[in-house]
C-alpha cells in the first residue's frame, strides 16, 4: 500500500512538472481567443484542443494571427516566442487604469531566449480600448528582439493607455533583454518602465532602433551601442525624454523628425549626456528645441556628441534657453562636424538678469553652415571680462569654417570665435564675428584670404576680450577687418606662415565720422616687398616683412608698427633711426611718414620698441624704414599767410635754433588735399625766419604747406594753412595736438578782421567751455586755454564769428 502511495505522489509531481513546463503553439485562425483551447496545440502544426497556456507555459507563434488575450488575471509565462517571420498581434480588452500583465520568467540562453522575436517576425502588443497591457520581465529573464516589437493601443484612446514594457526595478536583477531589431512606441502606448539605475538589463546593439511615434514619449533605461538609434517622429508638444541622469555609457544616434511640433520645446537632456553617434534634427516645424536642462540651476550643464550635429533648414536649436535667475555655464562638445542649415542659438536669457557664465559650443570637425538660418546668441547680456557666447574650434587635425550667412554673431557683437587647435583653422568663406580669442591651451592660426576675409564686428578697442590673448602660436594669417567708434589703438593680431605674432595698431583721429564706425583691413607678409627702392631720408627698409593696411571707411589714422622683440632690423646701426615707411605707388619707392608728429626709435639697432606715423589720409603698404643718424630734423615754430597787394600772398615761417634746414618747398592746393610746388626757399646757416610771396593768389580759399628738407636731405611736412581771397570766409585748418592736456593750438584763416568765439562741447552737444579771441585777416594761430579742467573724453571745438557765421568743427581728446 505504501509503495502504491509513493508511486501516486511521484506521478502527481511529474504531472505538475509537465503542466508547468508545457509548450503551446498557436494554431488558431487569423483572429482568435487566447482562452480557446481549440487554438492551441502541444506541437507545431498539430491539431488544436490542448489546454490553454497558463502560468509557467512556453508560448510560440509561428503563423500570422491576431489574438485577443482575454485574460482574467495576470499571467507568468516561461517564454514567449514569435518565429518563422510570423506577424502577431496580442491585445487585451481589459478597461481601466490597472494594467493586465504578462511576465516572462524564463532564462533560456541564446540563441533561444525566453522572449524572442526572430528577424523578419513582428509582435504587436495593444489594447482594444482605454486599457493597459504590459509585457514584463522577471529578475532573471532573457529576451532578444531581432525583428520588430510594436507597443500600441486602440486609436483615440486616452493618453497613457495602451501597451508597454517593464523591466524589474531591482539592482540585483540579472534580466537580459537584447535588441538587434526595432521597438516602436506608437502614439497610444505606455512609456517604458525600466527602473532607475538598471541600464544593464536592456541592451540596444549596433543597427537597433527605438522609434518613438508618440508625443511626450520616453526612452528606456538601457545600454546603447554607438550605432543604435533613437528615432523621434511623433512629438507635438514634447519630445521623448532621454531616460537617465546621466545615461551611463551614453546613447547611440538620436534622430528628431517631428514635423507636427506645435510649440517651442524645452527638451532638458540629462546633464552629462554622451551621444556616441550623431544628433540629427531633420524637421521640428521651425520650432525652437532647447537642449539643456535648467534643473539644478546652480549646476553647470555639459553634453557631448561623438559624431555630427546636423540641424536641418526646418529646425531651430537653443543650447540653453531660460528666463530664470540661474546663471550657470553650458557646454556642448561636438567631436564630428557641425552641419547647420537651420538656426543655432548659444543662449537665450532675459535681459533683466545678470549673466556672467559662458555658453560654449566646441567643434572638433568642420563647421558648415549652408542655410539661411543664423548662428549666434539672442541673449543681450554683454561683458568685457567673460567670453559669454563662444564657438570654439578644438580639433587636433586642421579644421575649416564655411558660412552661408557669413556671420557668427549677435546684435551686441558678443559672440566669440575661439581657436584651440594647434593644427589651425581655415576660413572657406568670408566670416564676421563679434570677437576672436586664443584663450585656450592649443591656440592655433586662423587662415584667411581676400575671398575669405575675417571681420571683427565689436567696435570696443578697450575691451580685452575682443582680441583675446593672441600669441606667437595663435594669430590671424591673412587679411582681417576691424571696426571702431573710438580713437584708441585698434590692434590687429596678424602674422604669416611660420612667423611669430606681428601685430599692428591703427589709431583713428575721429571717433565716429558720419556717425558710422571706421573700418580698416590689415594683412601681414613675412617677406620682402617686391620693390625696395627708397626716397630720402630713408636709407633702406627692412627686407623681412611688410603690412598692407587699407581704410575701408571712416577716419584718418596713424599707424603703429612694432619691432619683433628678438632681433634688430638687418643693416641698422646705433646711429640709425627707425621710422614707419609707406610705399608710394606714384614714385614706386618707400617714403618716411614720420612727418611732424610721428615717432622714431633711436638708436636704430635695438630689438624692441614701437614707431608711430604721422596722421594719414591715404593708406598703402607699410614697413619699418631706416633713416641715417647724421641728420637733424627741422622744427617749425610758426607758419602764417597774409594777403598782400593785388592778388599776392605773403607766407612767413620761423624754425627753432636747433633746426638744420637746407631748403623749403612751398606747396599750394585748392582743396587742401592735392598739393603742387610753386617755389623753393633756400636756407642759410643760422637763419631762423623765412618768407615767400605767391604772386598769383587764386580767388577763394587757398591752402599752403611746406616740404622742409634738412641738410641730410630728410624731408618733413608742415601743417596746412589757408588764405581767403576775394570772398567772405573763415577756415580752421588744423588743431594740434589732437590729444590735449591743458591747451591746444588752432590754425585759422580769415578774410577779414573779426571777433571769434570758440565753443567747446562734449559728445552730447553740451557747452563746456567758451573763449573769445580777436583775429586779423590772413592765417594765424590761436591758443585754446583752460582745457586742463575738462574730464577725460572726446570733445569738439567750433568757431562763431561776430556776424554769426559758424565755422567748421574740430575734434580732440582730453587725456
Amino acid at each position: 500500500m505504501q509503495k502504491i502511495y509513493l508511486l501516486f505522489v511521484a506521478l502527481l509531481l511529474c504531472c505538475v512538472s509537465i503542466t508547468h513546463a508545457q509548450t503551446r503553439y498557436w494554431v488558431g485562425p487569423a483572429n482568435g481567443l487566447w482562452s480557446s483551447s481549440a487554438n492551441w496545440s502541444a506541437t507545431q502544426g498539430g491539431g488544436g484542443g490542448t489546454t490553454v497556456p497558463g502560468d509557467g507555459a512556453s508560448v510560440i507563434f509561428t503563423q500570422e494571427s491576431t489574438v485577443q488575450a482575454d485574460l482574467s488575471s495576470d499571467l507568468s509565462l516561461s517564454s514567449l516566442q514569435v518565429i518563422n517571420s510570423a506577424n502577431v498581434k496580442l491585445y487585451t480588452t481589459t478597461i481601466g487604469g490597472v494594467p493586465r500583465i504578462i511576465t516572462i520568467t524564463g532564462n533560456s540562453p541564446a540563441p533561444n531566449e525566453s522572449f524572442l522575436i526572430q528577424s523578419g517576425a513582428k509582435l504587436v502588443d495593444s489594447t482594444a480600448g482605454n486599457g493597459r497591457f504590459v509585457l514584463s520581465f522577471g529578475t532573471a529573464a532573457t529576451g532578444r528582439v531581432d525583428g520588430t516589437w510594436v507597443l500600441t493601443g486602440a486609436p483615440g484612446s486616452t493618453l497613457n493607455f495602451g501597451a508597454g514594457l517593464q523591466l524589474p526595478n531591482d539592482m540585483s536583477a540579472t534580466t537580459q533583454l537584447v535588441i538587434n531589431g526595432s521597438i516602436i512606441q506608437e502614439e497610444v502606448s505606455i512609456n517604458p518602465a525600466t527602473g532607475t539605475g538598471t541600464h544593464g538589463l536592456m541592451t540596444f546593439n549596433s543597427g537597433s532602433l527605438f522609434h518613438v511615434k508618440k508625443d511626450n514619449g520616453a526612452t528606456p533605461h538601457a545600454t546603447w551601442n554607438a550605432s543604435s538609434t533613437i528615432l523621434i517622429t511623433g512629438a507635438v508638444t514634447n519630445l521623448a525624454s532621454i531616460s537617465g541622469s546621466p545615461v551611463p555609457g551614453g546613447v547611440g544616434n538620436i534622430v528628431v523628425n517631428s514635423p507636427n511640433i506645435a510649440n517651442p520645446i524645452h527638451w532638458a537632456l540629462p546633464n552629462g549626456l554622451v551621444i556616441k553617434g550623431n544628433l540629427e534634427f531633420l524637421n521640428t516645424n521651425n520650432q525652437f528645441i532647447t537642449l539643456a536642462s535648467t534643473i539644478s540651476p546652480t549646476v553647470a550643464k555639459s553634453y557631448t556628441i561623438n559624431g555630427n550635429l546636423d540641424i536641418s533648414s526646418s529646425t531651430k536649436v537653443y543650447l540653453a534657453r531660460q528666463a530664470a535667475t540661474a546663471d550657470i555655464s553650458y557646454e556642448l562638445q561636438v567631436d564630428g562636424n557641425f552641419n547647420l542649415a537651420g538656426s543655432f542659438d548659444l543662449r537665450e536669457f532675459s535681459s533683466s538678469y545678470t549673466l556672467s557664465e559662458p555658453s560654449v559650443l566646441r567643434v572638433k570637425g568642420s563647421f558648415v553652415q549652408t542655410g539661411a538660418g543664423y548662428f549666434g546668441a539672442s541673449a543681450t547680456a554683454v561683458s568685457s571680462a567673460t567670453e559669454l557666447y563662444v564657438l570654439e574650434m578644438n580639433g587636433t587635425a586642421a579644421q575649416t569654417i564655411s558660412s552661408s550667412t557669413q556671420t557668427i554673431d549677435n546684435n551686441q557683437n558678443m559672440v566669440t570665435l575661439r581657436l584651440n587647435n594647434a593644427a589651425g583653422v581655415t576660413l572657406l568663406t568670408p566670416l564676421a564675428v563679434g570677437k576672436i580669442s586664443w584663450n585656450s591651451a592649443g591656440k592655433g592660426k586662423l587662415l584667411t584670404s581676400v575671398g575669405s576675409l575675417l571681420t571683427i564686428n565689436n567696435t570696443q578697442y578697450s575691451d580685452p576680450t575682443v582680441i583675446n590673448m593672441p600669441a606667437d602660436n595663435g594669430y590671424i594669417s591673412g587679411p582681417v577687418t576691424r571696426k571702431t567708434t573710438g580713437t584708441g589703438e585698434l590692434r590687429f593680431p596678424v602674422g604669416k606662415g611660420s612667423s611669430a605674432l606681428r601685430y599692428v595698431d591703427v589709431v583713428p583721429v575721429d571717433a565716429t565720422p558720419g556717425n558710422a564706425p571706421s573700418s580698416y583691413t590689415v594683412e601681414y607678409f613675412n617677406a620682402v616687398y617686391n620693390v625696395v627702392a627708397v626716397s630720402t631720408p630713408l636709407r633702406a627698409v627692412t627686407n623681412q616683412e611688410y603690412w598692407t593696411i587699407d581704410r575701408n571707411s571712416g577716419s584718418d589714422a596713424r599707424v603703429i608698427l612694432h619691432l619683433n622683440g628678438v632681433s634688430k632690423i638687418p643693416g641698422t646701426t646705433a646711429t640709425d633711426r627707425v621710422v614707419v615707411a609707406r610705399f608710394n605707388s606714384g614714385t614706386t619707392s618707400w617714403e618716411s611718414i614720420k612727418g611732424t608728429d610721428g615717432t622714431e626709435i633711436n638708436p636704430g639697432n635695438v630689438t624692441t620698441g614701437s614707431v608711430t606715423s604721422e596722421l594719414l589720409t591715404s593708406f598703402s603698404p607699410f614697413t619699418l624704414g631706416i633713416v641715417p643718424g647724421n641728420s637733424l630734423p627741422v622744427y617749425l615754430v610758426d607758419f602764417n599767410a597774409k594777403k598782400g597787394s593785388g592778388n599776392t600772398a605773403l607766407l612767413t615761417w620761423t624754425v627753432t635754433s636747433n633746426s638744420d634746414p637746407d631748403r623749403f618747398e612751398v606747396l599750394r592746393s585748392a582743396d587742401g588735399a592735392n598739393f603742387s610746388s610753386i617755389g623753393t626757399v633756400t636756407a642759410t646757416a643760422g637763419q631762423l625766419n623765412f618768407s615767400f610771396t605767391d604772386p598769383s593768389l587764386p580767388v577763394g580759399t587757398t591752402y599752403y604747406r611746406l616740404r622742409m628738407i634738412d641738410r641730410s636731405n630728410v624731408p618733413m611736412m608742415s601743417k596746412i594753412i589757408a588764405l581767403i581771397n576775394g570772398a567772405e570766409g573763415f577756415v580752421i585748418t588744423s588743431l594740434t595736438p589732437t590729444v590735449v592736456v591743458s591747451q591746444a593750438k588752432l590754425s585759422v584763416s580769415s578774410s577779414r578782421k573779426a571777433s571769434l568765439r570758440l565753443v567747446v562741447t562734449d559728445t552730447y552737444g553740451r557747452t563746456i567751455l567758451q573763449q573769445v579771441s580777436g583775429i586779423s585777416a590772413g592765417s594765424q594761430d590761436i591758443w585754446i586755454n583752460g582745457l586742463s579742467i575738462l574730464p577725460a573724453g572726446t570733445y569738439q571745438v567750433t568757431g562763431y564769428l561776430d556776424n554769426g557765421t559758424r565755422t567748421s568743427t574740430m575734434r580732440f581728446i582730453k587725456r
